[in-house]
């Protein structure tokens, strides 16, 4: 755990059951409480993610980690997140899935790694206003 803690970036693993079998402190500082021990599935109810447009739902489905373990490949994806359990104006995540294969390439569970990107994210936009308001003077 203490190799796990010490990784800057939320990561959460799954079984194959997608359960949490293990989250870092830097995850559960991310979300905002403890979430180990939930199933993806009470974990999708309690944070509402959307796409990286920040407006359409991203179903649970479409999450990059539910891709990683139906399809059996890696994912990576931006998208804005919301929830009690964050501050009131969201949050910002790169999220990267990948699926944990046993010698046999069987799925077992998975991997997600993820960072709070907002504050690049509102640096980015903020850039990009700046930048349209000089082509219109």
């Amino acid at each position: 755990m203490a190799i796990l803690d010490s990784v800057g970036d939320g990561l959460i693993v799954v079984d194959a059951n997608r359960k949490i079998l293990l989250a870092n402190q830097a995850a559960i500082g991310i979300a905002g409480w403890e979430i180990a021990k939930l199933s993806m599935s009470e974990l999708h109810n309690r944070y509402k993610r959307f796409k990286e447009d920040g407006k359409t739902p991203l179903l649970e489905d479409e999450e990059p980690l539910a891709i990683a373990l139906n399809e059996g490949r890696a994912v990576e994806a931006v998208g804005y997140v919301t929830s009690q359990h964050l501050p009131p104006e969201g949050l910002w995540i790169r999220t990267i899935a990948s699926p944990v294969k046993n010698e046999n390439g069987d799925i077992l569970g998975g991997v997600t790694l993820f960072q709070d990107i907002t504050k690049s994210v509102k640096l980015k936009n903020k850039e990009m206003r700046w930048q349209l308001s000089l082509l219109m003077t």
